[in-house]
């Protein structure tokens, strides 16, 4: 069977390394929907920005893809924030942030501790 993949997104290069094939893409436009923009000092990710495999799949596609993208070191105490509503709240990167955001309801801090405590 012969195949051919149109398109650098992250779909686009999760498929074509998993089946060892080769990708058609427009020059500069690797990532698909995937995109960083930049207001100011902040940046922002549009457009899914996470893929979830086991470890030994990362390591692969690392391996194949690695020099394709660029690299960034980012501080770890940086905040993270997402727009919702019309507002910018910030990601809790910390239990204290989890327990004052406003991002979730009391209820629901409570469910997630609750599963977190008490999960099978």
């Amino acid at each position: 069977m012969k195949v051919c993949i149109v398109g650098a997104g992250i779909t686009g290069l999760v498929l074509s390394n998993l089946i060892e094939d080769s990708v058609i893409f427009e020059y500069g436009k690797i990532g698909g929907k995937i995109q960083t923009k930049y207001y100011g000092k902040f940046f922002v990710e549009l457009g899914p920005d996470a893929i979830i495999f086991d470890q030994k799949k990362i390591e692969k596609i690392e391996q194949t893809l690695g020099s394709i993208f660029e690299k960034k070191n980012f501080i770890r105490y940086n905040p993270t924030f997402l727009y919702m509503k019309n507002r910018l709240y910030m990601i809790p990167s910390n239990f204290q942030e989890f327990l004052l955001t406003d991002l979730l309801s009391f209820f629901d801090k409570i469910g997630f501790i609750w599963n977190f405590l008490f999960r099978k």
